[in-house]
């Protein structure tokens, strides 16, 4: 279970063109970008991967200290047994972590950087309500693990009025509603870490850029 979200623009497209002035990149694809850079000198991309990594760090930060490292509502402490969902089970209630794409991206829209939050009951008191669709057409919960019973795991009949009002106690507590910690947060350092991401990009567009043209020309 996890809650991203993108510390950078997005589905950026980006094609290797050939003018009377010589060849150059046109960078508006992440896949592209690196892949022209990496031919150009591979520890750049190392470099580049580097500097997404801390463009990011004050989004995660800012993540971070919005969410209480106590439990938001009294039923989410861990004194409740087994505590499968409780506060700081699993993972840290404020574990967020940085990930960058590996691998080949794939698709159009291809996030540069991502902020991973991990922990069930950070997720649940961030998200509960955005969407009961799924919780509508239940009547029990999927199996879970459940330390007291015989066999190790165990469901529960969802009680709508119940979760409602769970629901109902998070907006009140937390303000507003879904999502009530994560995106307000990063959405406060989502601009300046947009335009670093830019910069960052165009610094290395324009080494491509660079040696593009000193093979045209050549």
């Amino acid at each position: 279970m996890t809650r991203t979200v993108s510390a950078a623009n997005r589905g950026f497209s980006g094609r290797t063109v050939s003018k009377t002035e010589g060849a150059y990149l046109e960078i508006t694809d992440y896949r592209q970008l690196i892949r022209e850079l990496g031919k150009v000198e591979k520890e750049m991309v190392t470099q580049l991967k580097r500097r997404f990594r801390e463009i990011a760090e004050p989004v995660r930060d800012e993540i971070k200290r919005e969410i209480s490292t106590r439990p938001p509502l009294s039923g989410m402490r861990k004194a409740v047994i087994p505590g499968r969902t409780t506060w700081g089970t699993g993972k840290p209630a404020r574990s967020a972590l940085i990930r960058l794409p590996r691998g080949k991206p794939r698709g159009r829209n291809v996030p540069i950087s991502q902020i991973m939050v991990g922990s069930p009951a950070t997720i649940i008191a961030d998200m509960a309500g955005k969407s009961n669709k799924q919780t509508a057409k239940r009547k029990f919960t999927r199996p879970y693990k459940y330390s007291l019973s015989p066999t190790g795991m165990r469901d529960h009949r969802i009680n709508p009025a119940g979760s409602r009002k769970f629901i109902n106690n998070l907006d009140s507590r937390l303000g507003g509603k879904a999502s009530r910690m994560v995106y307000p947060a990063a959405e406060r350092k989502l601009d300046d870490a947009r335009d670093e991401m830019q910069e960052a990009i165009n610094y290395a567009s324009r080494i491509v850029n660079r040696e593009l043209r000193d093979i045209s020309g050549s």
